[in-house]
Formats: structure tokens, C-alpha cells, sequence
């Protein structure tokens, strides 16, 4: 691998080029200060873009006045160089492009890039395999051809025509006359229209010709025939699963979520065409690879024109076509739900850091001794106004442990929530298995006040002090409508110095955002509260919370249906 001079580049913003020793570009970037990017490349321990590296012989670069400049002039050389290792969208997965070459008789293929050479690509998709499985379905429907060109235009039946995977054109085209083959071009091109049409949404058609082949084969008492063709349809329908309406005009458009978990973002997009839902796109990138502006120029080169709104902790990207549309309060849940499914199915892979970047931000965040692997959530329920009873949640490594949930019935009468939790803890940490990381007590500040009796008991203190207890407390965010709104102008003391329309009356109004707030306690048991982010590692002790609410609900409803009885 070749070193660079680094003094040689400047400290100015730039781009730089990556280039193989016949003079192609293998990857373009940007940079605020490009003497420190390219540093970064070549420092002891880098690991970023090792393959690329490898390939690399040189290191071109532009000066630009500005960063604003640097990521534009960025956008236009991707566009027009398309490097090989340019694949913001990609990540660690690897995306495929249906393509339908600009011929009379086109072929119908899969690529991984999207090329300027007249044949028209369809939206990217996540699933190679089912891609192939449902090429296949469709050549056995619609018998497209699957040669390549010069064997084509050789006119030689190959073996998809024995194998009624072909209506061999290539043959009866060569031979027939201009009539017959300008017949041939239309009927292709029809078959041509539905393929395309079903990609964005329009399902019907295809439907419809297996329909009718399966009425033609029960006619001929083909039995097998259209058994076949009935799995072909139900596979098919499991293709299109997806696709069920959720945008009323039926618009064409896309929308993706954006969000930072320690040195990564996590994306998904979601694609629709003709109001539906045709593919989900989810992944992540290494935020040292790209910053997020060239993120987001990334998603742009691939699905099109959009706007940009920025929250606290994530990125909302919506496509112009349909960013005035009306119900995307339910399309953006959909989202989140399938970025959370991600972000579990990474969890479980022992090579990612993703749940660990997670861990640390919580531990730093709200200063606790112990990084929460282990967390254990208690809530107290009532039962038709009494029969209290204690409920516990177990998530290991930020997923549900069932094994080790609990109920436990309170066994002193009339208890009130506080004595209620007071025993509850006491039984807990009398219990042989293993103590939690983190203890999550659900209500508030209040029920901290129980911890710090317990602990006038050297014993229980010692085990107490092993783990990090804190509480949940909702307050005015009870009702999740009202989190991030700001409350109504409060009184507050004025501070020496400033100047109010108040001021005679010695107070001040001062508005104050709505949120939940976590208490702990320090080292000498005093009781420190911070809010909530709501970010993605926050929601592993909402996710805690809301399995212990769900448990004692769950068990409440049995109840309730026995009692009918």
C-alpha cells in the first residue's frame, strides 16, 4: 500500500480523489481540512476503506472556498465518475437494480449499478435472492426471454424453449417477415409494461394472466399444471406482501429516518410507488466515512429531490412528491418500527457494536457505575382496587429475557404503592439469580426515598450498592402528546441583575420544555435528576419499562376474562 506525502496537501476544505495506477477514480470525498482527512486514512490502527487503500496509487485534490462548495462540487463528481467505492447508500449491504435494457426485444436483469446507457432501472431492492426467485416466477408466466444479446440475435433455440421458459423469438423473428415481427415487438413490449407496471405497485395485471393460465390448465385437465401455478401465485402474493395502500392519492415518493448511535448512523427508507409500500431499504454507516450532509446527498443521488427536517435526535427525509401529503404521522412510526428491527437484528449479530455504542452513551449520560447489560424494571398495578401486585421485566443485552419476568403478589394488606414497593425490592433481593446492572422503578422521585430507607440497613446497602437503581418519572409527559411542548410560562425567582415587567414583583416567567426525567442517586444517596433524550439508547429503559405495563397487563386481561366466567 502506497503512503502520501501528507505536508503536501493543505489545511483548507477540498476534495480528494482516490485514484488506481491506470488513472481511475476509486472513491471522491470531501473534507473541511483535507491535510487532517487523508491523515486519517493512512494513521496507525485506520482501518477505514482497506480494500479501496489497497487498490490506491495516488491522491489527487481540489481546494475549494467552502465547505458548502466542497459538498456540492462532491455531489457533481460522484455523479459523473460513479466510483466503485462510493456506497453511502449501501453500507454493508448490497442493493440491486432490475434492469430492462433499451432493445426490441429487451432482456430483464439485475445489476448492482445504475449506468446512463438508455435502459430503464427500477428502485433499488434489498433482497437479491427473492429478486431472482421472482424473476424465475415470472419467466415460467410470461415467457420473457433470458439470453443474452449475440446469442439472440443468432436465432438458435437454446434450452429455456424446451423448457417452456421461452416462446423462442429469437427463432421465429429471424425467420418471419416485418409484419410478424412488429407483431412479436408489441406483444413483448405488453409483457415489458407489466413487469414495470408491478414494480410500482401495480400488481394486477400479472395476477390476471395467472389467472387465466390456471383456468386454461384446469381446462385441459393439467391438474399439475396449475397446482404449479397456484404456488407460483401464492409466492408471488408473498412477494407483494408489503405492498398494501397506505398513501390515499397513490402517490410515487419515499421517506427515511436518520439517526446517530454512537460512531454510526442508522437509516431506513422507505420506497412506495402508486401509494404503496414496494421496498424498505435499512442500514448503517460509519459516520467517520461520510458527514451528514453527504449522507444526505447520497440518498438524494439515488431516490430523488427532497426535504430535509432535522429533530432532536434523528433526521426526517421526505421526498418532494409527496412532502405536503397528508398522514405521515403513521408512515413515520412505520419507519421507526422498522429501523427498531433493525437495530435488534444487529444487536444479535456478535460482531457489532451497535448495542454496546448504546450501552456507553446511557452509562455516560446518566452517570452510573455499571454498564447496563442486564436491566430489570418493577411496576406496581392494581387489580379492580386492590389485589396489588408487583411486576417485573428482564431485558438482557437490550432484548426481553422471559425466562426471569415475575409477579409477585403483595402479601401485606391494605399497602399503599410505596410499602407495596418496599416489599417487592425486599423479595427481589432475597432471591438466589443474579443481580441486574440496572434497577428501573417506575413513577418518579418518590419511590427513591424507598431505596434509601432500605439502605439503613447495611446489609441491603451493601447489595444495593452493586447496582444502579433509578426511577422514571413522567409528570406533565404522562400523556406522550405532550412531550417536547413547552409548558405554560411559569413563575420563577428573578435573578439578581436582570431586568423584567415583573421585576417589581420580584419574578420572572420562563418556559420550560416537557419531558420525562430519570432519577438516581449519587454515591451519598442523594437524589439527582436529568432528562430524558428519547434518543435510541434511551429507548432501551423505555423498552424496560413498557415490557413490565405490558406483562401486568397481559396478566389483568386473563384475570378479567376468568372472572366473567
Amino acid at each position: 500500500m502506497f503512503t502520501p506525502d501528507i505536508t503536501r496537501f493543505p489545511q483548507n476544505p477540498g476534495i480528494y480523489l482516490f485514484k488506481d495506477k491506470k488513472d481511475t477514480i476509486l472513491y471522491i470525498g470531501k473534507a473541511k481540512n483535507l491535510q487532517k482527512r487523508i491523515w486519517q486514512y493512512f494513521s496507525p490502527n485506520s482501518l477505514r476503506k482497506q480494500e479501496m487503500l489497497s487498490k490506491a496509487t495516488k491522491v489527487d485534490f481540489l481546494i475549494v472556498k467552502n465547505e458548502s462548495e466542497a459538498l456540492y462540487l462532491e455531489d457533481n463528481l460522484i455523479k459523473q465518475h460513479q466510483p466503485e467505492y462510493n456506497n453511502l447508500l449501501k453500507a454493508d449491504n448490497s442493493y440491486t437494480y432490475i434492469k430492462i435494457s433499451k432493445e426490441p426485444f429487451p432482456q430483464i436483469l439485475l445489476t448492482k449499478r445504475k449506468i446512463n446507457d438508455g435502459a430503464t432501472y427500477i428502485w433499488p431492492k434489498n433482497d437479491t435472492i427473492q429478486l431472482k426467485k421472482f424473476l424465475q416466477y415470472l419467466r415460467q408466466i410470461l415467457k420473457f426471454r433470458g439470453c443474452k444479446t449475440t446469442q439472440f440475435k443468432q436465432g438458435k433455440l437454446c434450452s429455456d424453449y424446451y423448457f417452456w421458459l421461452c416462446r423462442g423469438r429469437c427463432k421465429s423473428t429471424k425467420d418471419s417477415s416485418v409484419r410478424k415481427r412488429n407483431e412479436e415487438e408489441v406483444d413483448y413490449k405488453d409483457i415489458i409494461t407489466s413487469i414495470t407496471s408491478f414494480f410500482k405497485g401495480n400488481t394486477k395485471p400479472i395476477e390476471r394472466k395467472i389467472h387465466e393460465q390456471i383456468e386454461i390448465a384446469i381446462t385441459h385437465e393439467n391438474f399439475e399444471r396449475a397446482a404449479q401455478l397456484r404456488d407460483i401465485y401464492q409466492s408471488l402474493q408473498g412477494f407483494v406482501e408489503r405492498q398494501n395502500v397506505v398513501l390515499p392519492n397513490k402517490q410515487d415518493g419515499y421517506l427515511g429516518l436518520i439517526k446517530s448511535i454512537g460512531n454510526q448512523w442508522i437509516y431506513t427508507v422507505l420506497v412506495f410507488a402508486k401509494g404503496k409500500l414496494i421496498d424498505v431499504i435499512t442500514s448503517k454507516q460509519q459516520q467517520g466515512d461520510s458527514e451528514e450532509d453527504s449522507f444526505h446527498l447520497a440518498i438524494q443521488r439515488t431516490f430523488g429531490e427532497w426535504t430535509i427536517k432535522k429533530g432532536k435526535n434523528e433526521t426526517q427525509i421526505i421526498s418532494k412528491t409527496f412532502a405536503k401529503t397528508g398522514g405521515k404521522k403513521e408512515l413515520w412510526k412505520l419507519a421507526e418500527s422498522f429501523l427498531d428491527s433493525y437495530i435488534i437484528s444487529q444487536s444479535l449479530q456478535e460482531e457489532s457494536t451497535m448495542i454496546n455504542d448504546m450501552f456507553a452513551i446511557i452509562k455516560n449520560r446518566y452517570h452510573l457505575k455499571y454498564i447496563p447489560y442486564r436491566i430489570e424494571c418493577i411496576d406496581i398495578s392494581h387489580f379492580s382496587g386492590g389485589r396489588t401486585s408487583g411486576w417485573l421485566s428482564c431485558l438482557v443485552a437490550g432484548l426481553p429475557y422471559k425466562k426471569w419476568y415475575r409477579r409477585y403478589k403483595i402479601q401485606a394488606k391494605n399497602s399503599d404503592d410505596y410499602a407495596a414497593l418496599e416489599e417487592v425490592l425486599q423479595r427481589r433481593i432475597k432471591s438466589w439469580w443474579e443481580l441486574p446492572n440496572t434497577l428501573i422503578i417506575d413513577w418518579g422521585k418518590g419511590q427513591l426515598n424507598v431505596i434509601k430507607k432500605l439502605c439503613k440497613d447495611p446489609k441491603r446497602k451493601k447489595i444495593v450498592a452493586q447496582i444502579d437503581i433509578i426511577s422514571l418519572g413522567k409528570g406533565e409527559a404522562r400523556t406522550k402528546s405532550n412531550i417536547w411542548k413547552i409548558t405554560k410560562k411559569q413563575m420563577t425567582p428573578l435573578i439578581k441583575g436582570e431586568v423584567s415587567a415583573d421585576a417589581d414583583e420580584g419574578f420572572v416567567k420562563q418556559n420550560k420544555l416537557i419531558s420525562e426525567k430519570i432519577y438516581t442517586l449519587d454515591k451519598n444517596l442523594k437524589i439527582k435528576e436529568i432528562p430524558l433524550n428519547y434518543d435510541q439508547a434511551d429507548k432501551i429503559f423505555l423498552k424496560a419499562r413498557d415490557e413490565a405495563h405490558r406483562f401486568a397487563n397481559s396478566y389483568r386481561k386473563k384475570q378479567m376474562s376468568q372472572e366473567r366466567k
